[in-house]
């Protein structure tokens, strides 16, 4: 992983964007999400975009690290955030801030919100109201706590918030850890959370 992210960071600052695009194949294999059928538009966008690519990605990390910008350009179009992309911008930021947000990062970040708002009897916070994939084993919702999907018309820029906040709470409560650390740590516990449920379940 290292290795993939010196090489793109590199690909970047040249604005090499065939290096670029050649890093970022390797990047999406190594992430599991080079399937041409699940990923098409992802596919799609980068090859529209192979011209331009070094600065999209620019574009993308200045924007999801300042919270006083819009995300409005991540609408599928002009900026592309998915489960494939999240990957990609997290391994091209050079402050290492960005976390990779996917449907595990998301379960676990979930179920851990679950677990705080009963602990302090009082519903969960809206900042950590996380939006989780559709799949039984990774969505913790419950009766009572129910989470926002991370698919729909705006799920760019849904999932594009979703990158900002949980970068953003993860440097807030590292704790020594480094935001890489914590993120395989989340990555882990949200392969399968459905024999955890949380007691409200």
């Amino acid at each position: 992983m290292a290795i993939h992210s010196a090489e793109l960071r590199a690909a970047i600052q040249a604005g090499a964007n065939a290096d670029a695009i050649r890093v970022i194949r390797k990047i999406l294999t190594w992430g599991g999400v080079d399937n041409p059928h699940r990923q098409k538009r992802t596919f799609h966008w980068l090859n529209r975009n192979s011209e331009s690519l070094c600065k999209k990605l620019q574009d993308s990390i200045r924007l999801l690290r300042d919270d006083r910008l819009s995300l409005e350009r991540f609408d599928g179009q002009d900026l592309i955030m998915n489960s494939a992309i999240t990957k990609i911008v997290s391994l091209a930021d050079e402050e290492e801030q960005l976390v990779i947000y996917d449907s595990r990062v998301a379960a676990a970040l979930a179920f851990f919100a679950i677990r705080f708002a009963e602990r302090i009897g009082k519903n969960i916070p809206s900042v950590l109201r996380f939006a989780v994939a559709n799949e039984s084993r990774r969505n913790p919702s419950t009766a009572e706590f129910q989470f926002d999907r991370l698919f729909g018309s705006q799920r760019d820029l849904c999932h594009a918030s979703m990158v900002r906040l949980t970068s953003t709470l993860i440097q807030n409560v590292a704790c020594g850890a480094t935001p890489r650390e914590i993120e395989a740590a989340l990555f882990m516990w949200g392969y399968d959370i459905s024999q955890s449920k949380p007691i409200g379940s």
